[in-house]
């Protein structure tokens, strides 16, 4: 596994924590409070990992395509 999808397994499982039986048996809404902005930062956060990630997707594509016509191209110019 890559690290960020390490970070991404990580996150998602800190926001199903949320959703567990041990929320339930949270009763301080200070608490509660607190959980739900980090629940709300974490999915933020998740958000801008997955662009992150399609970002150095489309690079790397990007890239190969630039090789892959350089190599067109030089063959071209050899022959």
């Amino acid at each position: 596994m890559k690290g960020i999808d390490i970070l991404m397994v990580v996150i998602l499982s800190l926001c199903g924590l949320v959703e567990s039986s041990l929320w339930q048996q949270i009763t301080s809404s200070c608490v509660k409070k607190e959980v739900m902005e980090a629940r709300v930062f974490i999915n933020q956060a998740l958000h801008t990992l997955n662009d992150v990630a399609k970002i150095m997707m489309n690079m790397a594509s990007y890239l190969k395509l630039r090789i892959s016509l350089s190599v067109t191209l030089g063959h071209f110019q050899i022959g």
